[in-house]
């Protein structure tokens, strides 16, 4: 595990000297919020990983798994290109909710970034909302299905509510809710992992 802000040398220096060795170590690195460009360059010197602060402990160690389960440069199962393409897609969903100011802590953001992130790798969980996508989430983080709900719906009002509005029509075009004036939770997973998954073409 490689933090991106450190004393003398920083997570960039680190990975360029690493990337001297003749025996590399597998690198997952630790991105806080607003180090977007950092975290580009990692992945573009080699980080095998990187996942955002805060985090789940459980996801984490999940990635070390699929991480030190790679023999020799490739994994049986995540191909070091798809390890680069998640970690890209798992950069630009932070960045969108960045965009859309919806505060890190809620746990409607983790929430979100959750489904996104599941929805870009399995997109049939988009029609399974309400029966695999909230109970797997709530599952994930001890919580249950209702509180997933609620909380993602809150985390959507807040971005309406404090996003700039030009860029919410760009991001989510004509799936708003013309009542309540905001997409509803599937509309808002649907359109940002359909995008995310077309811009890094993801297996689905």
């Amino acid at each position: 595990l490689l933090d991106m802000i450190m004393p003398k040398l920083d997570g960039i220096a680190v990975l360029e000297r690493i990337k001297k060795m003749n025996n590399k170590p597998k690198i997952i690195i630790l991105s806080a919020f607003g180090h977007e460009e950092m975290t580009r360059k990692a992945v573009n010197l080699g980080a095998d990983y990187f996942i955002v602060k805060p985090f789940d402990l459980q996801i984490l160690a999940q990635r070390i798994r699929e991480i030190c389960g790679v023999k020799s440069q490739v994994h049986i199962n995540y191909p070091q290109k798809s390890l680069r393409q998640e970690a890209e897609a798992e950069q630009e969903v932070t960045d969108i909710l960045q965009e859309l100011k919806i505060p890190p802590h809620f746990k409607g953001y983790t929430y979100l970034r959750r489904a996104i992130l599941l929805c870009i790798k399995e997109p049939v969980l988009v029609n399974e909302v309400t029966k695999k996508l909230y109970p797997r989430i709530a599952e994930e983080f001890n919580s249950t299905p209702n509180r997933v709900e609620r909380s993602m719906r809150f985390a959507i009002e807040t971005a309406w509510n404090r996003a700039e509005i030009a860029y919410l029509h760009q991001l989510m075009g004509p799936i708003v809710d013309e009542r309540k004036g905001k997409p509803t939770n599937v509309g808002f997973i649907a359109k940002i992992s359909d995008k995310i998954r077309i811009n890094h073409k993801l297996r689905n």
